[in-house]
């Protein structure tokens, strides 16, 4: 089973506060989230997207083999710190990296490809409707 995922954080949403959101699309049937947190920096929102839709796949899901997880994200600085392309120089986000990769790492022994992208802002905007 193929998996579309949006995930997207924030720092001022409607009511002027911090959130994430993410959309998983499995087979026609999509879930939305959405939460607001408490105050924090916009990487730190990003990583709170990033996280809790891991989360969600794991706990929500029965993922196999089979299954391919594709994670679109608008922020480079997280995808390309989970990748290891990038370093993580500010210390407030190693805790963040470390659980994301912890989850991916999770998932992996379940024998699913996962694959977390770049995409554009205006792409992610379009899906999780900002």
């Amino acid at each position: 089973m193929e998996f579309l995922v949006y995930a997207d954080g924030g720092t001022a949403n409607k009511n002027g506060n911090c959130y994430y959101s993410f959309r998983i699309i499995r087979d026609g049937i999509v879930r939305h989230v959405s939460r607001e947190i408490e105050k924090c920096t916009n990487n730190v929102t990003e990583y709170h997207a990033l996280y809790n839709t891991l989360k969600e796949l794991d706990i929500e899901y029965e993922l196999s083999n089979s299954d391919k997880i594709h994670i679109m994200m608008d922020s480079q600085l997280v995808v390309n710190q989970i990748s290891g392309i990038y370093q993580v120089n500010a210390t407030h986000l190693i805790f963040w990296r470390s659980e994301c990769r912890k989850l991916i790492k999770k998932l992996k022994s379940k024998k699913c490809f996962i694959e977390l992208v770049w995409v554009p802002r205006k792409q992610i905007f379009q899906q999780l409707n900002h």
